[in-house]
């Protein structure tokens, strides 16, 4: 999980992460062994690591 500042512009889909402080967007990845990214998930910061898990897994079915 990665979080990330957004430019000021850009409104949609931004939020609060508590944990890390960062207002912006967070980044849920899925990887192989290599580290090759199989799936992302990108969504607001508001979201909890936990739910984004949820989005990221239900987005392979």
């Amino acid at each position: 999980m990665q979080s990330a500042e957004s430019a000021p512009d850009q409104a949609d889909a931004v939020g609060y992460d508590a944990s890390k402080k960062v207002k912006g967007r967070k980044i849920h990845a899925l990887v192989d062994t290599l580290g090759l990214p199989i799936r992302l998930v990108v969504h607001s910061a508001a979201i909890q690591d936990r739910d984004g898990a949820a989005l990221l897994l239900d987005k392979l079915r």
